[in-house]
C-alpha cells in the first residue's frame, strides 16, 4: 500500500471499474472499487439496464461516480436517462447529483425521500402497483422498514433466469474478489461470510422500525446436529413485533420467482439464489431457537 491509499477522498467517492459483466443481452454489472481512509479496498456494484435499441437508453440501478475511463465505457452502451436508487446508501446524494447535473433529462426513481438526500427530486416514486422504470421489471417495496427501500425483479428468459436486484438487505460476499483482506475481516465480524446469502445485520439496525436493533439470541451460534448437519431447534423463538414485521416483508419478497441475485456489493449469485435467500431469512428470523444441548 502507498500513503495515498490512506488519504481522505473528496465526495462523491470515485470508483474504479474493475470488471464489467454482461449478465444477459440487456443487463450489465459494473463491479467497482474504491479505497477507504483505513486502506481497505471496498466494492460496490452499479447495474446497467439497456434498452433493446443499440446505443439507446440506459437505466442505472444504485449509480456510482466512476472514473473517466469507466464513464467512457458506460457511454458506449448508450445514454443515461434514468437513475434508480433502491435505498439510503452512504454518499447516494452526491452520486445521484452527479448524474442529474451531467446527463440532460435524466430522471431519478426512488421508493421515497431519503434523509440524506432530501434536496434531490424524486421524479418517479416507485410503488408495487405503479409504473416500472423499464419493461420486464417488477417493483418490490419494503413496507415495514424505518426508511424507504425497494428491490427490483428483472424478468429474463429461461436461459438466464430472473434476476433479483437488492440494495444492502441481502448480500453475497463469500467470493467477493474485489475487496482486500482488511475488508474481508470486517465482513467476517459483521457476519456477512456465514453463508452464501445473508441478511445484513447492519442493514437491520438501520431499517428496524423501532429504536431497538435486532438483538442476538443467547442461542445465536451456528449449532448443528451431527447427524443431519442442520441447526438444532429448541423452542419457539421470541421475535419482537418489529422483527416479525420485517420478516413479513422478506416473506413477501421470497414469494417472487428468481434464480439469480445481485446486491449493491458482492458478486452475482448465478444459480440457486431463491434457495439461498430463503435460508438467509430463516436464519436471520428463526421461528425456533437453536439448541446448544449436546454440543
Amino acid at each position: 500500500m502507498q500513503p495515498a491509499d490512506f488519504a481522505q477522498q473528496e465526495l462523491p467517492l470515485l470508483y474504479k471499474t474493475k470488471s464489467i459483466k454482461r449478465l444477459d443481452p440487456n443487463t450489465y454489472v459494473f463491479h467497482c472499487t474504491t479505497r477507504n481512509d483505513a486502506g481497505g479496498r471496498c466494492n460496490r456494484n452499479m447495474l446497467v439496464v439497456a434498452s433493446d435499441t443499440e446505443g439507446g437508453e440506459l437505466s442505472l440501478i444504485d449509480p456510482l461516480r466512476i472514473t473517466e475511463e469507466g464513464e467512457r465505457k458506460l457511454r458506449k452502451l448508450g445514454t443515461v436517462t434514468r437513475i434508480i436508487r433502491l435505498g439510503p446508501t452512504m454518499h447516494a446524494a452526491e452520486e445521484d447529483s452527479y448524474y442529474l447535473n451531467n446527463f440532460p433529462n435524466c430522471q431519478r426513481w426512488a421508493p421515497g425521500e431519503f434523509l440524506n438526500s432530501l434536496d434531490l427530486p424524486v421524479d418517479f416514486k416507485m410503488t408495487e402497483s405503479g409504473q416500472t422504470p423499464f419493461p420486464l421489471c417488477k417493483v418490490f417495496i419494503f413496507k415495514e422498514t424505518a426508511h424507504p427501500e425497494a428491490a427490483l425483479l428483472l424478468y429474463r428468459d429461461g436461459k438466464h433466469g430472473n434476476l433479483l436486484v437488492t440494495g444492502e438487505c441481502l448480500q453475497h460476499q463469500l467470493d467477493n474478489e474485489f475487496v482486500n483482506m482488511p475488508v474481508v475481516a470486517k465482513f467476517k465480524l459483521a457476519g456477512l461470510l456465514e453463508s452464501d446469502i445473508v441478511v445484513s445485520q447492519q442493514w437491520l439496525k438501520v431499517m428496524m422500525p423501532t429504536a431497538t436493533a435486532v438483538a442476538k439470541t443467547k442461542y445465536g451460534g451456528n449449532y448443528k446436529d451431527s447427524r443431519t448437519n442442520r441447526p438444532r431447534m429448541r423452542r419457539m423463538s421470541s421475535l419482537s413485533g418489529s422483527q416479525k414485521a420485517i420478516r413479513g416483508d422478506f416473506m413477501r419478497l421470497l414469494g417472487m420467482n428468481f434464480q439469480r441475485m445481485l446486491s449493491t456489493s458482492g458478486n452475482v449469485v448465478k444459480y440457486g439464489a431463491k434457495k439461498g435467500a430463503v435460508l438467509a431469512v430463516e436464519y436471520a428470523f428463526p421461528l425456533w431457537e437453536r439448541s446448544t444441548r449436546g454440543m
